[in-house]
């Protein structure tokens, strides 16, 4: 049975193992189609990993969890690996800043790298509702043209914001469709009121 890493592609502790088993010559297979709060919620997966947490290495003699351990697992596969240290205090120093990384970066590199990520959804969410307000505004904006000038005017989007001036006559024909592809037509007539 080969080595199985259970875990998505871009998973920064899944890195560890890849890499340590790059560095070692040991073969080790990501798994396919890993979607994190499915495919980490199975029986067979939770059988491997009581807590449901990733990454897990499925080994001929049983599962492997925990980011560090799998590493060093992978790393002690092959017989006198310069990776893991060829003396013992080489493979404290080794431990020691393995430890160091998981115990200290990590939670310091998540303190910044986690709101960052808010962030940039918030930006993005922002984006896209001022691209929607940018063609809302242009369809109010063609819709009072087509007011002032009588002409008839088609769209498809609602218009939800923005007053007509009350200076302004002609109409407004006004499509929507929804998402079950019905379509509802309105026409709307304005007269000038007097001065």
């Amino acid at each position: 049975m080969a080595l199985v890493l259970h875990s998505g592609a871009g998973n920064k502790n899944a890195f560890k193992a890849l890499i340590a088993a790059e560095y070692s010559g040991i073969k080790v297979e990501l798994t396919k189609d890993f979607e994190m709060g499915v495919s980490n919620k199975t029986p067979e997966f939770l059988k491997m990993n009581p807590l449901g947490k990733v990454p897990v290495l499925e080994t001929p003699d049983g599962p492997v969890f925990e980011s560090n351990a799998i590493a060093r697992y992978v790393a002690r596969l092959k017989d006198d690996n310069p990776l893991f240290g060829s003396s013992r205090i080489e493979q404290a120093h080794v431990e020691q800043w393995m430890d160091f990384a998981a115990t200290e970066v990590d939670p310091g590199v998540a303190w910044y790298l986690y709101p960052s990520q808010r962030w940039l959804r918030h930006q993005q969410k922002r984006k896209h509702q001022s691209q929607s307000q940018r063609i809302l505004l242009t369809c109010c904006h063609q819709a009072r043209w087509s007011l002032m000038t009588g002409r008839g005017y088609t769209q498809t989007q609602r218009l939800t914001s923005g007053r007509l001036p009350s200076k302004v006559s002609g109409t407004c024909t006004t499509q929507r469709a929804t998402l079950c592809g019905s379509v509802t037509t309105s026409t709307m007539m304005r007269t000038p009121s007097p001065l």
